[in-house]
C-alpha cells in the first residue's frame, strides 16, 4: 500500500497543480519585492532620416542663413534612474499579502496531499474488500454445490 499511495503522490496531477501555483506565489512575492529597490534604463537610438535640400533665406547682408538644414543622421541617449523613497506602505502591504497567498499555497499542497492519500488508500481497501467479497463467495458458492450434492444423494438413498 506504501508503494501505490507514494505512486498516487508522485503522479497527482492535483498536486501538481497545486506546487505550480505555490512557485508562481513566490515568484510574485520576489517580484513585489524587487518594486522597493532603486530602477535604472538605458536608451539609445540611431535614426536616418531622409536627405532634403537645405532651407535657405536670405539674410540681408548679400548672404543667406540656413533655416532648415539637413541632418541626415540623428542620435539619441536617454537615462533614467528610479529611486522610491516612499510608497506610503504600498509595497509593504503588498509583499504581506504575496506571503500570505504563499501561506495558503503551502496548506493547499498539504491538504491535497492527504486528500490524495486518503483516496488512494480507500481505493486500496476498497479493492481488497472487494477481492475478499469474490472469494468468500466462491466459497459460499462451493459450499452451497456441496449441500445441493448431499441433498441428492440423500434422495437418492431414500431418506
Amino acid at each position: 500500500m506504501d508503494e501505490a499511495v507514494q505512486l498516487a503522490v508522485t503522479n497527482s496531477p492535483r498536486l501538481a497543480e497545486v506546487l505550480a501555483r505555490a512557485t508562481a506565489a513566490e515568484s510574485s512575492v520576489r517580484a513585489l519585492k524587487a518594486l522597493a529597490y532603486p530602477s535604472a534604463s538605458v536608451l539609445s537610438q540611431y535614426a536616418r532620416q531622409n536627405n532634403i535640400t537645405e532651407f535657405l533665406i536670405p539674410d540681408g547682408q548679400g548672404g543667406s542663413r540656413v533655416l532648415y538644414p539637413n541632418i541626415a543622421n540623428m542620435f539619441k541617449a536617454r537615462a533614467e534612474l528610479s529611486v522610491p523613497i516612499y510608497s506610503f506602505g504600498r509595497v509593504g502591504s503588498n509583499v504581506a499579502a504575496a506571503e500570505a497567498d504563499v501561506n495558503a499555497a503551502h496548506a493547499d499542497r498539504r491538504s491535497v496531499e492527504a486528500q490524495v492519500r486518503l483516496d488512494t488508500m480507500r481505493a486500496y481497501w476498497m479493492l481488497a474488500t472487494a477481492r475478499e467479497s469474490a472469494r468468500v463467495l466462491v466459497e459460499s458458492l462451493s459450499r452451497t454445490d456441496a449441500w445441493v450434492a448431499d441433498v441428492k444423494a440423500r434422495e437418492a438413498a431414500g431418506v
